[in-house]
C-alpha cells in the first residue's frame, strides 16, 4: 500500500493511475462486520471535530488564579471551570484510542494483500481509511492552533492534588495513570498523527 505512495524512481512496476470509488464503495461480504465497527467510531468524529472547534479554554480563571494566588475563590473558580474541560479533553484522548485500534485492524487487512488487489477487494475499508486520515488531519490542526488545550490540561494536573476540598466536580476527574497518558498525547504539537 505505502509503495503506491511512494514513487521514487519510475523503475515502479505499479500502475500509474489508482482508482478507488469514494461515493460508492460498499463493504464486501467478509469486510462487511469490520466495516460497520469502524463505521460506529467514524459517526462519532464530527462531534469531536464540533467540541474541539468550539473548545474556548478557561484561560481567564485560570488567569485570575495564577494572579490570586493565595485567593481561595479564585482557585475554586478556575478549578471549576477546568474540570469540565478536562473531562471533554478526556473524551477526545479516549476516542484516540477506539480510533488507533481500528486503524491497526484496517492496516491489517489492506496491508494482508498486494496493493493493486488490496485497493480492488477492500475499496470501502481503503475509503474509511482515508476518512480516518482527514480527521487525523483536522484534530491535530484544530489542535496545534488552540493553546488553551495544553494549558488548561497543565493547570489541571498542577492543581489536581491540590484541590481535593473542591471536589465537588469529582465526575470530572480522571485517573492519575489516564492523566499522565492523556499529558504525554496532548504533549505532541499533533498528537493523533504519532500513533
Amino acid at each position: 500500500l505505502l509503495q503506491l505512495l511512494k514513487r521514487d524512481d519510475g523503475n515502479s512496476k505499479l500502475p500509474d493511475n489508482v482508482f478507488l470509488d469514494f461515493e460508492n464503495a460498499l463493504p464486501t461480504p467478509n469486510d462487511q462486520d469490520r466495516y460497520e465497527v469502524v463505521e460506529g467510531v467514524l459517526a462519532k468524529s464530527k462531534d469531536i471535530l464540533d467540541g474541539l472547534r468550539g473548545y474556548s479554554g478557561a484561560t481567564e480563571p485560570i488567569r485570575q488564579a495564577i494572579k490570586n494566588n493565595e485567593c481561595e475563590k479564585s482557585q475554586v473558580a478556575a478549578w471549576k471551570a477546568v474540570c469540565p474541560l478536562v473531562s471533554c479533553l478526556n473524551n477526545y484522548y479516549q476516542y484516540s484510542i477506539e480510533l488507533e485500534k481500528q486503524v491497526e485492524i484496517l492496516l491489517g487487512v489492506l496491508c494482508s494483500e498486494p496493493p493493486m488487489e488490496s485497493l480492488d477487494n477492500h475499496q470501502a475499508l481503503a475509503k474509511q481509511f482515508a476518512l480516518i486520515l482527514d480527521f487525523v488531519l483536522a484534530f491535530d490542526d484544530l489542535k496545534m492552533t488552540n493553546p488553551s488545550i495544553q494549558n488548561d490540561f497543565s493547570f489541571y494536573r498542577r492543581m489536581r492534588n491540590r484541590v481535593t476540598a473542591y471536589s465537588d466536580a469529582e465526575e470530572h476527574e480522571v485517573s492519575n495513570e489516564v492523566a499522565n497518558r492523556m499529558s504525554m498525547f496532548y504533549a505532541y504539537p499533533t498528537p493523533l498523527l504519532v500513533f
